[in-house]
């Protein structure tokens, strides 16, 4: 079995982002497209990513186990921002996740805050940072004070 993984992360997506992108970020954080059909995402894959050939990119913001505190995901069409907490069993999906929407995001130049991942027996996350169209991952250490 595989052990979980979290993600917790957000950010604003650049105004020039397709609106494809812009409707699938819709239906990822706020739950349904903005025309109420949620029959589209039936049949092949909606988006040409190795995201969304994941067997459960549909759930990605779901809660299937080990974390504590619930999934929630928020989405803001007026500055077309968005907020996931979620947790998976094994970490494709949240990878790929990260790839697909990073080349999206507004980073102003200089980078930006995303979030964090975080497996099950870890005790320390790891840092995920926006910075010219990619992700960048930071592992970071425990204080002296968390044993692990």
């Amino acid at each position: 079995m595989g052990m979980c993984t979290e993600i917790c992360i957000s950010g604003e997506l650049r105004r020039d982002t397709p609106l494809d992108v812009q409707e699938m970020c819709r239906f990822l954080f706020d739950g349904s497209p903005s025309n109420g059909d949620v029959t589209w995402f039936d049949g092949p894959p909606p988006l040409s990513h190795p995201f969304f050939e994941c067997p459960r990119w549909q759930i990605l913001f779901g809660s299937s186990c080990y974390f504590c505190g619930d999934s929630s995901t928020s989405w803001r069409e007026v500055d077309l921002s968005f907020t996931g907490r979620g947790h998976l069993k094994n970490n494709s999906e949240i990878e790929q996740f990260i790839d697909w929407i990073a080349p999206y995001v507004r980073d102003d130049g200089g980078g930006s805050f995303a979030g964090h991942t975080r497996y099950e027996d870890s005790v320390a996350p790891t840092l995920v940072w926006w910075a010219d169209g990619k992700a960048i991952y930071q592992t970071i250490a425990p204080p002296p004070e968390v044993t692990p």
